[in-house]
């Protein structure tokens, strides 16, 4: 029996025209899990043809997305993670909100990936108390 790999991918989607000095507060409530998934595999199958598409229709997934901190987890096989980490770059415009998404980390267990996530909400918490913006 073949044990199926994983990678999964922490991202965080930017909006860069927002004038915003606390993080999280540019947020946008319009985007969903499925507006994600769906521009996701259009960038796939623009970028990468439909090649691309058939290589990760069956195991992307994203996992995790929270609209308020603008982060997520997506899930993708091992063997395609860098076409999909390729594919989450080149998109510029969520809803109608022109931004940037950038991979922050890249793990071989959601475990690792929510711990990341934490660990990066309690250092935004911890510089906003303390009266910095970073």
């Amino acid at each position: 029996m073949v044990r199926l790999k994983h990678r999964w991918l922490l991202f965080e989607i930017i909006y860069p025209n927002e004038p915003s000095t606390i993080p999280f507060s540019a947020a946008s409530q319009n985007v969903t899990t499925k507006l994600l998934t769906d521009v996701l595999r259009q960038q796939i199958s623009y970028n990468f043809g439909d090649h691309g598409s058939g290589l990760v229709s069956s195991s992307l997934s994203i996992r995790y997305f929270s609209a308020a901190t603008s982060t997520g987890i997506v899930r993708i096989s091992r063997d395609h993670y860098r076409m999909v980490w390729a594919a989450l770059t080149f998109i510029r415009e969520l809803a109608g909100r022109e931004c940037v998404i950038t991979v922050k980390r890249v793990s071989g267990t959601v475990k690792k990936a929510e711990e990341e996530i934490l660990r990066r909400d309690k250092h935004v918490l911890k510089s906003i108390k303390a009266g910095k913006s970073s």
